[in-house]
């Protein structure tokens, strides 16, 4: 939960010490991809009847937060099986309420919208106008929704800068013009379009046909989901739980055609998706293991065909009877990350309905992936997209050609894609520290790490005009919330470290372009890469991200599933930085091309990161320079 693994048994515990509880059953639910909650069931002891409050305050006082329940469900008896063990799948739905005891109704148009908003994504009966987002349990991905059902009730787009700054309903409103009042930034509705023609490529599409057109045997953008599944598998049932997701979502069948000269998708009916268990061979468990991770890393570097199809390879490989590896491959073009939450989330669903004749019961899509393209194409355009670009240029103006970090060897002209990985924890003290001059300074936990790393690549380069990568979900509208479909973007951070000086104002530096940034975008990476980028290194070559754990690992009902590393990395720029969020813990991810870098290279790169940003915190009013010297690695 939160990242964190969570032990219900501990949480009973605790809650059957308060003298109101007589029997306690904690279970997690999934309302949905990305989002799973820890929810308690109560039997009150001699008639008494707990308040959930008082139960939260309990828990609190024991246990970190992250096992602090979501809701509490008073109960006078629990749902038994045959066996006289408790039925958690019969524990009934809870009814989630507001965090805190103190609730303030909304007494204005735009308070109850945001309300309505909050009440909606963390499926709260009532939502105060001071209920807090981080308090209710919210995440990146959770103010993504939030802000899109925001703009869908008021047509006022909502940067996710400001749900992060002012965090609460009653603030949140003030930003928010009177219903119906005129928006140059209102977007039209997304609605399904007639396929009297065939629709046009997003502008993601765009990019990606560009590069499987300029390099059609690259595997760059495959992207693998591997599991491994122990247990008995029911090849009959995971087989059409994997049509069903493909026929739902036309994205997952979408192709390229060429008409009249110019690219267009091309939809293909659903077919029937037959699997069968292709045995791995070798004598022991440890050789048909390494002989899977072969098997699987030539299927994830095998490159699509976007004319012809198909765009997702499902296989499964048999170690063992109780014992399978399945992979789940497809282009970026028709996947990102949060689509990968997506679709495994209606796999698992959709493979326990078939096990026991059920329905899943998924909602309907209001729109598909092409509704989406026609959307894109009539809105960012004229003034809408004027706007973006009179933005982007003020921006990149005189962009540098991307950070040269210092290499263990020569570049060349075709770089090769192999990658390797090195791993840093930053350590729960270091992010508390983090967060609480990021609340000074009204700036976010990314945005300080942001600017430390900034801080740190101008000193290893001597660029003190950084320029780097940073990915967004790109699903701005709430209609997109349960699609799968390629609509990630890249936005482009530049950030100026020049003058030497003091962290407060590179942080402020950081702020101001980050927020620019997320207002901005929708701007297509390829385009703003075609104007501003270098031709032999592109615009980027070195991404950094903050990212929160994946809510609700994926699940096969009967199995245990874990992921399985096939044990090979590409990598599609020179250093890929992923910061992991888990609760006050978070853990620096690198990916970096062995061409260029040692291993031990980039871990001392990483190691730089943390104490550069202990020593930048403990003063925010030296000047860089003063924190990077006598620093280990430091260049000064």
């Amino acid at each position: 939960i939160r990242g964190f693994r969570v032990e219900p048994g501990e949480v009973e515990s605790a809650l059957r010490r308060h003298p109101s509880v007589a029997q306690a059953a904690v279970v997690a639910r999934e309302d949905g991809p990305c989002h799973r909650r820890l929810v308690a069931y109560v039997i009150p002891h001699d008639g008494a009847w707990p308040d959930p409050d008082a139960l939260r305050a309990h828990l609190a006082d024991s246990l970190p937060d992250y096992l602090v329940p979501s809701a509490f469900v008073v109960l006078t008896a629990f749902p038994l099986t045959s066996t006289g063990k408790i039925d958690r799948g019969a524990l009934p739905a809870p009814v989630f309420a507001a965090a805190g005891a103190d609730y303030a109704a909304p007494e204005t148009v735009q308070q109850q919208a945001v309300c309505d908003a909050f009440a909606d994504v963390f499926g709260a009966e009532q939502i105060g106008v001071d209920d807090d987002f981080f308090d209710l349990g919210g995440h990146s991905l959770l103010a993504t929704r939030v802000a899109a059902r925001i703009e869908a009730a008021t047509g006022v787009p909502v940067p996710l800068v400001d749900l992060f700054r002012l965090r609460t309903p009653r603030s949140l409103a003030t930003i928010l013009r009177p219903a119906g009042g005129p928006d140059a930034s209102a977007r039209p509705a997304l609605l399904p379009v007639a396929r009297d023609t065939a629709p046009p490529l997003s502008f993601a599409q765009e990019g990606y046909w560009a590069l499987a057109s300029a390099h059609p045997d690259s595997h760059l953008w495959n992207v693998p989901f591997v599991m491994r599944a122990r247990g008995p598998l029911d090849l009959d049932a995971l087989g059409r739980s994997v049509s069903a997701l493909i026929s739902r979502h036309e994205a997952l069948r979408t192709t390229i055609a060429v008409d009249g000269g110019e690219p267009v998708q091309h939809v293909r009916p659903a077919e029937p998706v037959v699997l069968s268990a292709v045995p791995v061979p070798g004598a022991t468990p440890a050789e048909r293991e390494s002989a899977a991770r072969e098997l699987i890393a030539e299927a994830a570097s095998r490159p699509f065909d976007l004319i012809d199809g198909p765009i997702v390879r499902v296989s499964v490989l048999r170690l063992d009877p109780q014992d399978h590896v399945i992979a789940l491959i497809t282009h970026h073009m028709a996947t990102d990350a949060w689509s990968q939450d997506v679709l495994w989330h209606e796999i698992s669903g959709g493979y326990a309905a078939e096990l026991t004749g059920g329905d899943p019961r998924l909602p309907e899509l209001p729109v598909q992936y092409a509704d989406f393209a026609v959307w894109q194409r009539e809105w960012l355009t004229g003034d809408a997209l004027r706007e973006q670009w009179e933005y982007w240029d003020r921006r990149l103006e005189g962009c540098p050609t991307p950070a040269d970090l210092p290499t263990d060897r020569s570049r060349t002209d075709h770089p090769d894609p192999e990658g390797g990985s090195v791993s840093l924890a930053l350590g729960a003290d270091l992010v508390r520290a983090a967060r609480e001059r990021g609340a000074e300074a009204d700036a976010t936990l990314y945005m300080i790490l942001l600017a430390a790393f900034a801080v740190v690549l101008a000193d290893e380069t001597g660029q003190y005009d950084v320029v780097v990568g940073s990915p967004v979900a790109g699903r701005t509208r709430a209609e997109l919330e349960n699609l799968v479909g390629g609509f990630a973007n890249m936005l482009v951070l530049r950030t100026d470290v020049s003058g030497d000086p003091t962290f407060r104002e590179v942080l402020a530096r950081t702020r101001e372009t980050a927020t620019g940034a997320f207002a901005r975008q929708d701007m297509p990476f390829h385009l703003l890469a075609d104007r501003f980028g270098d031709e032999r290194h592109g615009l980027v070559q070195i991404m950094f991200q903050l990212v929160g754990t994946p809510h609700g690992r994926p699940s096969l009902a009967g199995t245990r599933l874990e992921p399985f590393d096939h044990g090979r990395v590409s990598v599609r720029m020179d250093l890929e930085v992923t910061l992991m969020e888990n609760g006050d813990d978070v853990t620096a991810h690198a990916l970096f091309r062995r061409s260029l870098f040692d291993q031990a290279t980039v871990e001392r790169l990483l190691g730089r990161l943390t104490t550069t940003l202990e020593a930048l915190l403990a003063d925010p009013d030296q000047r860089v320079s003063s924190a990077l010297r006598d620093r280990p690695g430091g260049t000064r």
